[in-house]
């Protein structure tokens, strides 16, 4: 076994049947879980608890806003609770006194997007959140708000871009015009092309965090890419995008994973983080955008390779853990129609309550979390319970 993920023992779809899911099965431990989250994480003690999205109080009201839309709304107060915990979050952070991570995931903006988003689904006006999120677009105006990489996806701009896109839906109308998404769209282009550039790198578009030139979505190149495509771009700026997923592309090993950093040829993390778990996502928009069955091709060997490897040790979330392996079998059930991703997804909620995982699985530091705990899991089970909706937060594909 490796130190990694468990050995996958499921047999895999045998390609003669539809696949029904076990509703019951998934919507008990939905149950097992919510309790779990409610148990410990008191909202009203937001005083010990970070209001980030990643791993804080944020994060936990964006499961609940989930689960308040889902066939499971009426067996828990799911809203009143959503409202709760982001309330807390702003709480949060006011006590913090914070301004400058302005970030989708680890910062305020995050915060202020699923406040927005919960005060629009209780019907409360969410103008001073609007407000103070709006501040943010101003501090990105300067190319380098941060020393050590401004464009990532966990505390730069393409969180940003893609929050807002995010919120775009939840809202019905557009929070910031597209003509300023468009706006830190070039920033940063010019910043990916200048740092590529200074390198002397033979590709388009590169990007760096803490000098580091990661491929993957939470610090990496991937993240940025994808988020470049939910904007308006011009023939030229296009053709950067695509000729930098095509170089990506091409780091692809005959296992299916990727490289964490560009000019490496290690590629044994098999996460969302990094490694094809959240690279697939950019392929797999690529293919909705192009239409070019290459990219599909990669996200197919993805799949493959995750079921082999996507049983992670490192616990049940979205991050680095079982939910995000579930997630790129969802995906591919989307992209395709094929029973055999389907077959996939449930395999691994079975094996959230499997004995060897309950007993050797690590803990995760905020095992409540939206991305690292079971906050993010129950996401992932909600959306197995309604495959054909399903969608890795505020990465949209379709």
């Amino acid at each position: 076994m490796s130190e990694r993920y468990f050995v996958n023992k499921f047999s895999d779809y045998p390609g003669t049947q539809t696949v029904h899911i076990d509703k019951t099965f998934i919507k008990d431990l939905i149950g097992k879980y919510v309790e779990s989250v409610l148990k410990n994480t008191d909202p009203r003690k937001y005083k010990n608890f970070r209001s980030d999205l990643y791993v804080g109080l944020s994060g936990i009201a964006f499961m609940f806003l989930k689960l308040s839309k889902s066939p499971l709304k009426d067996q828990y107060p799911a809203l009143e609770q959503a409202k709760l915990y982001a309330d807390a979050a702003e709480e949060s952070l006011i006590l913090s006194g914070s301004r400058k991570h302005i970030s989708l995931l680890s910062g305020d903006a995050g915060v202020h997007i699923v406040s927005a988003a919960v005060n629009k689904a209780i019907g409360r006006s969410s103008d001073n959140v609007i407000e103070n999120l709006l501040k943010g677009i101003n501090i990105f105006d300067n190319p380098e708000y941060l020393d050590d990489g401004q464009d990532e996806m966990l505390v730069g701009r393409c969180g940003y871009i893609m929050g807002i896109n995010w919120l775009n839906q939840q809202l019905s109308n557009e929070v910031i015009s597209s003509n300023e998404m468009n706006r830190l769209a070039q920033i940063m282009l010019k910043s990916g092309r200048d740092y590529s550039q200074l390198k002397k790198l033979d590709v388009p578009l590169m990007y760096q965090y803490h000098g580091r030139e990661y491929l993957g979505v939470a610090h990496g190149i991937s993240a940025i890419l994808f988020s470049l495509l939910q904007v308006e771009l011009s023939e030229s700026d296009m053709k950067d995008v695509k000729d930098t997923i095509d170089i990506i592309l091409a780091l692809q090993d005959s296992s299916g994973n990727f490289p964490s950093k560009y000019n490496k040829s290690e590629a044994h993390l098999v996460h969302w983080c990094h490694g094809c778990p959240g690279i697939i996502y950019l392929m797999a928009k690529a293919f909705k955008i192009f239409g070019d069955q290459k990219y599909l091709n990669s996200c197919l060997k993805c799949g493959d390779l995750v079921w082999e490897k996507g049983l992670l040790k490192k616990g049940p979330g979205i991050c680095h853990g079982i939910g995000s392996s579930g997630y790129v079998h969802l995906l591919l059930y989307r992209l395709t129609n094929d029973q055999k991703h389907l077959h996939r997804a449930q395999k691994f909620a079975e094996f959230l309550v499997d004995e060897e995982f309950l007993s050797e699985a690590r803990e995760p530091d905020r095992p409540f979390s939206l991305f690292e705990g079971i906050s993010g899991t129950i996401c992932y089970l909600l959306d197995l319970l309604d495959p054909d909706h399903s969608e890795f937060p505020f990465m949209n594909v379709f």
